[in-house]
């Protein structure tokens, strides 16, 4: 079922003022308060339901033969798990971003969390969960690296060992009564009385690990989705850190939280990129829990930059509309050297586009893996939607323009700044927006300088 001609503004005001009347950040089973575990991925269902956004990233193959082979590779690195148990303990417990990036040389880092783990040392260890029921990075046991698979098993045996209970079902039914009446019928597949389940066994096995490393701090680069390790943590007393990874908005459910000054399963601190994204949404922390940390470098140097390179950052949620955009600029004037950077979440689908279907302008290029840094130091101008990569482009010194697509919402607190400039996607309006200077910032309220030692982190990531 479809939500026609609902925008991201007009679901989320919905959205907000569901959540404030029903009370359901308050509503719980068997002690657990459910809203937490399913509320984000009910708004990105209803977003779905919009038809403007589609899924922003791959998604796991349910194939007999590919879960076949998730399970066989979960088996293999079960004794990783072993190992972190019998490791003992640690000061700073790092959970990984479970997807990584591309860098020179065939590397695959997180960019996010490889830097603390690099300032602490053997003071820290790291936790890798699977992506799509794989492992991105290379030798596991370099630098006290442990694989999260067999601590997943666990987790999911004790699932399915469990006992459905007729209060998650009963909470299930009423919630999903409540969003079809606020949503015109439509009513996403919460899976409540399932979370709830699962969240319980995480919980319990989270916290068997985190008993036997006793770390002074937990940090985690995407919480949410995390809830059961952070009520592990909060369990043992053992505060949680979250690395901003990306965007920050009144309309990312992961910080977005209106009218609340505490969340239950929500860190205890967050490790921002600067100062400048402490307001752009209602984080439930207090200003003091907030702390900039800076963004790793990129690399790159504005001596090459070309001013004739136009980049536009794709993302897999509007990545069809973006790809739109760049083929119409690059036959609208051929002097423009054209680069569609894909987003990580499109790679192996983005093919599949239909706009990227036959014969593409000579001048446009389609890139999935690059030195970021590089090449936005190159352009003379970057578009995208909202991408984090914007804030860097800014801090690069390139024009940047965001296209008028469903998720500039997203920008609406560097909008109304006047710092980034929204443009309609047809040639005509971007030729003409191209001539226009790169706006004035203050680079460091949006990157600010990063830890260069171990005592001023541990000064940061501690509560």
């Amino acid at each position: 079922m479809r939500i026609e001609g609902a925008s991201l503004r007009g679901i989320a005001d919905n959205f907000f003022a569901m959540e404030r009347e029903e009370g359901l950040l308050r509503r719980e089973s068997g002690g657990v308060r459910a809203w937490p575990l399913a509320r984000m991925a009910c708004f990105d269902a209803l977003l779905e339901a919009s038809s403007s956004f589609t899924t922003p990233h791959r998604a796991r193959s349910r194939r007999l033969v590919d879960e076949a082979g998730t399970f066989i590779s979960y088996l293999g690195h079960a004794g990783s798990s072993l190992e972190l148990l019998a490791h003992g303990r640690t000061e700073v417990a790092i959970w990984e971003h479970k997807r990584r990036s591309p860098a020179p040389r065939g590397r695959m880092v997180d960019p996010h969390s490889d830097w603390i783990k690099g300032l602490l040392g053997d003071r820290a260890i790291a936790i890798s969960p699977p992506y799509l029921g794989r492992h991105e990075i290379g030798d596991r046991r370099s630098g006290n690296r442990f694989y999260a698979d067999g601590v997943l098993l666990a987790a999911g045996a004790v699932a399915r060992a469990s006992r459905r209970c007729d209060e998650d079902i009963r909470l299930e039914r009423e919630l999903s009564s409540l969003l079809a009446s606020r949503f015109a019928g439509f009513c996403p597949a919460l899976g409540i009385a399932r979370r709830l389940r699962h969240f319980r066994a995480q919980r319990a096995v989270h916290r068997s690990w985190l008993r036997s490393a006793s770390p002074g701090t937990l940090v985690l680069v995407v919480a949410y989705g995390l809830q059961p390790l952070i009520a592990a943590a909060h369990d043992l007393g053992i505060p949680v850190a979250e690395v901003q990874h990306g965007m920050i908005s009144p309309f990312h459910l992961g910080y977005h939280w209106p009218g609340e000054e505490a969340v239950p399963y929500f860190p205890d601190l967050l490790l921002t990129f600067g100062r400048a994204w402490h307001g752009c949404a209602a984080i439930p922390l207090a200003e003091d829990r907030l702390r900039p940390v800076g963004r790793p470098g990129q690399g790159g140097s504005p001596s090459g930059r070309s001013p004739s390179r136009v980049v536009f950052l794709s993302q897999g949620s509007v990545g069809e509309s973006v790809a739109r955009s760049a083929i119409g600029l690059a036959r609208a004037s051929h002097e423009i050297d054209v680069v569609l950077k894909l987003h990580p979440g499109e790679f192996g689908r983005w093919n599949a586009y239909p706009s990227l279907q036959g014969a593409l302008p000579s001048n446009l290029r389609i890139v999935e893996t690059a030195d970021l840094g590089a090449l936005l130091a190159s352009a003379g101008s970057v578009v995208g939607v909202y991408s984090t990569a914007l804030f860097e482009a800014l801090c690069a010194g390139c024009r940047v323009l965001a296209l008028d697509l469903p998720g500039v919402e997203h920008l609406d607190p560097w909008i109304g700044r006047g710092i980034i400039q929204v443009v309609p996607g047809q040639p005509c309006d971007l030729l003409a927006s191209l001539s226009r200077p790169p706006a004035t910032i203050e680079t460091k309220s949006i990157f600010a300088d990063r830890p260069t030692d171990a005592r001023s982190l541990l000064r940061l990531i501690k509560p």
